[in-house]
């Protein structure tokens, strides 16, 4: 008898990506949370035969610089402008969980760097969106070799894509997120226990740990920076106010020892007269 995977914790649901169904065209894929991101690019643009590297994922714009997010079951899906695929136009629109329409958040745009991991969808004004057919965690990063750009694809590559996971899935925990799990068969994936799923918790609640360590220690360091900086700040207004004392000190002294001189030069005067004429 196969273990139960439905407990109070976990929620099992298929994110079925591409099967032995017909599904062949760019815009018949559904892509979900973890999926859809803004990425810092390097380079801009992909180009065929070098290593295209995306790292700082966020959540992703609209064409309005606004950010939107894929919560609850949300999706995106591709869709050609004007209803049929001319010159590789493509936007994007945003729907619910139950496939409600709720916006389109690019009107336009083209694909670059497509691959069976996943592409770049730019909307013609430099706001980019990566979507990937893997799994992908907020503050990681992933890199690439392109077989394209960095022009844009074309639509008889648009129309006959396919991403590289014949079976694609995910087991979704309220608490933690997503868990990426691949395979072949379903039967692998009813095969999990829930000492596997545990550890697979136990593993990613460690690495948030390890991440939340890191950012206390950046934040520490930027501390310790800004007190140093307040400390080098005050030394030199302190050595400025010393140099500026010494100035003063320095006329001063000056004034004084033209008045020793001046005295000094009275008192020579006096008693160089002669005594004789001193009267009496």
């Amino acid at each position: 008898m196969q273990p139960r995977l439905y407990t109070s914790a976990f929620l099992a649901f298929y994110l079925v990506f591409c099967s032995t169904s017909s599904l062949a065209n760019i815009t018949d894929y559904k892509f979900y949370t973890n999926q859809v991101y803004d990425a810092q690019r390097s380079p801009a643009f992909p180009i065929a035969n070098n290593l295209f590297t995306l790292s700082y994922f966020n959540n992703p714009y609209r064409a309005n610089l606004t950010q939107y997010n894929l919560l609850d079951g949300g999706y995106i899906q591709l869709f050609y402008v004007g209803g049929i695929c001319h010159d590789g136009q493509v936007g994007i629109n945003h729907y619910d969980a139950k496939g409600h329409f709720l916006e389109t958040v690019q009107s336009t745009g083209h694909i670059y760097g497509l691959t069976n991991q996943g592409f770049l969808h730019d909307n013609d004004n430099n706001i980019g969106t990566f979507i990937s057919t893997q799994y992908v965690l907020n503050n990681s990063s992933l890199s690439y070799i392109p077989t394209t750009g960095p022009s844009p694809e074309s639509c008889s590559t648009l129309e006959s894509y396919k991403p590289s996971q014949t079976h694609k899935r995910f087991f979704f925990n309220f608490k933690q997120g997503l868990f990426p799990i691949t395979s072949s068969s379903p039967a692998k994936i009813n095969s999990i226990s829930e000492n596997q799923l545990s550890q697979i918790q136990q593993q990613q609640q460690a690495a948030n740990e390890i991440l939340g360590n890191q950012q206390r220690l950046i934040a520490d360091y930027a501390q310790q920076i800004q007190q140093l900086t307040a400390q080098l700040a005050d030394a030199n207004q302190v050595q400025k106010q010393q140099a500026y004392h010494i100035e003063v000190l320095e006329k001063k002294l000056d004034q004084y020892m033209q008045l020793i001189f001046e005295h000094c030069s009275t008192t020579e005067v006096q008693s160089t007269k002669n005594p004789d004429d001193v009267k009496r």
